[in-house]
């Protein structure tokens, strides 16, 4: 299984409308809120393979917080940064659907509707997670926990006669 971050937001402003309260952002624009979505879906599937997409001033803003030690749970091997002046769902969209056709297990973590209309058009077939940070937690509906399988009990002996 793979799993395709998009953190297109991380190191760019927030553009606020002209609203008194704007709806809150459910984006990946911050290290920590990075570092948790990467956390909770290693922990719920141990194995899995996690990347995460982002602009140049995102990953000067990851590169800063690795030199700090404040996002050692990140592996520098897993993000990746898009070249200047493209889009983060150009790309993300696009491996997974070279992934897809691949190897399947795909899985596309987005609230960027442009990347979820276009996931949803992809074939073969990628899911899609939408994700909200709610009361200091990350909440991923559809990310189901990995169940281990029982251990196979070695069959009963029957007594030799």
């Amino acid at each position: 299984q793979i799993f395709l971050l998009d953190a297109g937001a991380l190191g760019c402003p927030e553009v606020v409308g002209g609203a008194p309260w704007p709806p809150p952002a459910h984006h990946l624009d911050t290290v920590p809120r990075l570092a948790a979505c990467y956390e909770s879906i290693a922990r719920r599937r141990p194995g899995a393979r996690v990347l995460s997409f982002v602009v140049g001033d995102g990953y000067a803003g990851i590169c800063a917080e690795w030199q700090e030690g404040r996002a050692d749970t990140i592996p520098p091997a897993t993000v990746q940064c898009v070249p200047f002046g493209c889009s983060v769902g150009d790309f993300l969209v696009e491996v997974a659907r070279q992934k897809a056709r691949d190897d399947g297990g795909v899985f596309v973590v987005s609230n960027v509707a442009d990347t979820v209309l276009r996931t949803r058009g992809l074939r073969p077939p990628v899911s899609h997670l939408g994700f909200m940070f709610v009361d200091g937690i990350i909440a991923l509906p559809g990310l189901q926990d990995v169940v281990a399988e029982p251990a196979a009990e070695a069959p009963a002996k029957r007594p030799s006669r």
